[in-house]
This record gives structure tokens, sequence and C-alpha cells, in this order.
């Protein structure tokens, strides 16, 4: 993988405000909703679900809201990754060590 995703939901409201992160009330009773999937590495739009009625300048601001918000959530990821990364080597490891012996077997 050359890069992690990071999804920001955001809806407008009724009175035209956007509100991020929205819990289950306001995501249901909202105007528009916006998913918007940012990569972490030029933190580039991959991808947007939307659905409701919105002006265009209230998606650009959705957009813009979304994508300061999502280094939040790469900030996170970076906490949480080596401890991950950690496990997958450990893992791999295992997988390097399990196919040495198919090899050794093979051979045999």
């Amino acid at each position: 993988m050359k890069f992690t995703a990071a999804p920001v939901h955001c809806v407008i409201n009724k009175n035209g405000e956007i509100v991020l992160d929205p819990d289950q009330l306001q995501a249901a009773d909202n105007r528009a909703s916006f998913i918007f999937v940012f990569d972490s590495v030029e933190k580039d739009l991959v991808a947007v679900h939307s659905f409701g009625c919105f002006k265009i300048n209230q998606f650009k601001d959705a957009h813009l809201i979304c994508l300061v918000s999502s280094s939040t959530l790469f900030d996170f990821y970076r906490e949480v990754m080596p401890d991950m990364s950690n496990e997958n080597d450990d893992e791999n490891e295992n997988m390097k060590a399990g196919f040495q012996l198919v090899d050794q077997f093979a051979k045999e």
C-alpha cells in the first residue's frame, strides 16, 4: 500500500451549518451529507460520497473542513501504526520461517 486513507464525515444541517463527525441524530436530520476520503501522502481527495441538496460553495467548505480534520486521523494512525507494524514484522518472520520449512521438506 502506498498510502493510508482517512475518511471524514460531515453534514450540512437544516440551518446550513457544517457539522463535522455528526452523531446519529445530526446525521439523520440534515440537508446534505458528505464522506471525504483523503490520502496520507499528498492529502489528495481519493473518494467522496455525497447526498442531499447543497450548493457548490457548501461542498467546497465541507471539503476544506474535512481536509483539515483529516490530519487528526493521520496523527492517530501514526501513533497506532508502529505497534501494528511491529506485529506485522513478527507475522512476516513467522511466514518466512514457515516457507523455509516447506522448502526444506520439498527438497527432501
